[in-house]
């Protein structure tokens, strides 16, 4: 599958080209990340590997074709793609506090409203998941990486806000939420979404060929 993948992506990016800037900016990255300080340097090190400069700053220069070709192909499909992710794409950090005991949950509850007790210094000491060990921060988390009800609860909190206690699943969670990072569909977003649409249309293709080849062979081998 590996040498199918690489077979395809060649064949989308041939038509893709550089300008002179671009590829003079793959070599100074390069020469720069290596320490390489000569030109003398440079070309012993392209002798030591046995290949040419074009072939050399081609190779380094795939990922920059691939972005080219991703924005070319999928970016007229990015701003619908951000819209449809934009849920999972907002990110939140909250604090959280899980008992099992309604009872103790109210009371709690009503320690940190009332400022007797810190919600961290609570979380710590009551909480029984893995937020035990931050104090109960969690995040920044995608929105709706969360079970249904906590997202529904964050989405109606301000920061700084102490949810009342709620039930999910076996327990009684206390949310406060801290931030809400909402997500922008700037340049850095369109090449993600881009990124996203390019690498589903590869799988498939894959899958395409992966399939085609796997019959033929099957065929091969009844004759």
């Amino acid at each position: 599958i590996p040498l199918i993948k690489g077979e395809i992506i060649k064949e989308k990016i041939k038509n893709i080209e550089l300008d002179r800037s671009e590829i003079d900016n793959v070599k100074s990255s390069f020469i720069s990340r290596y320490k390489i300080g000569t030109n003398e340097e440079y070309n012993k090190f392209l002798q030591k590997k046995g290949i040419s400069e074009i072939e050399f700053l081609n190779s380094l220069s795939e990922p920059i074709l691939i972005n080219k070709y991703c924005i070319d192909k999928f970016g007229h499909t990015v701003e619908r793609r951000y819209l449809e992710r934009k849920s999972d794409l907002d990110l939140v950090s909250y604090s959280l506090i899980r008992v099992e005991d309604k009872y103790m949950a109210n009371e709690l509850y009503q320690r940190i409203i009332e400022k007797e007790a810190e919600f961290g210094e609570v979380a710590a000491k009551f909480s029984l998941g893995p937020e035990k060990k931050t104090q109960g921060i969690v995040g920044p988390v995608g929105l709706t990486k969360s079970h249904p009800i906590l997202s529904k609860v964050l989405k109606s909190c301000k920061e700084g806000e102490v949810s009342r206690p709620f039930h999910v699943n076996n327990n009684w969670l206390i949310i406060r939420l801290e931030s809400f990072q909402a997500s922008k569909l700037d340049s850095a977003m369109e090449m993600r979404m881009a990124q996203e649409l390019f690498n589903e249309s590869l799988e498939e293709e894959i899958k395409h060929v992966f399939d085609i080849l796997t019959k033929e062979e099957s065929n091969i081998s009844k004759e």
